[in-house]
């Protein structure tokens, strides 16, 4: 009956019976009526005998839905600087991983006329070029091993990966 009476389901009545869940403000004035309670008794939870007129209790109703709304409204701000927030996100790590500077590293050895290189690294990046060489072993008839004895060249050529050329 009261159920029909506010226009819920049994089932709504029931939570509220359980204290699962609370009754939607709008729905104070009737269940107080209902209930031949005031809508001040329903909200303490306790019958009192204090009367309180039909103005008091519209102002009590209408000052909880003013809050209630306040509070779906901050709650709307907030989802919504929490969804702008998740946006930046995506596109701040789509940024990254888009102009990340990848890096490529390379092994390499030869020989020249002068002189042979082994265990050779060349780290490619977007920005700079590192060549790194471990060993180097002179030919035949060459003692001593001046910078200006050689010149390696590398090119990076994407189809077919690096080319070192020793001179």
């Amino acid at each position: 009956m009261l159920a029909e009476e506010l226009g819920v389901t049994n089932r709504t009545v029931s939570r509220w019976e359980n204290g699962n869940y609370l009754p939607d403000i709008s729905l104070y004035e009737g269940l107080a009526r209902c209930l031949g309670c005031s809508v001040l008794d329903l909200i303490k939870g306790e019958k009192t005998n204090e009367s309180v007129s039909p103005e008091v209790s519209s102002l009590v109703v209408h000052t909880i839905q003013e809050e209630r709304r306040g509070m779906k409204k901050r709650r709307k701000i907030f989802l919504v600087v929490l969804s702008l927030l998740l946006i930046l996100l995506v596109f701040t790590l789509l940024y990254f991983l888009h102009n990340y500077k990848k890096i490529a590293a390379y092994s390499f050895m030869g020989e020249s006329e002068h002189f042979w290189l082994h265990d050779g690294l060349v780290l490619y990046s977007n920005e700079t070029d590192y060549i790194f060489i471990s060993d180097i072993q002179l030919q035949d008839g060459y003692d001593d091993l001046d910078i200006y004895d050689f010149k390696i060249e590398v090119f990076l050529i994407r189809s077919c990966g690096l080319v070192i050329r020793l001179l």
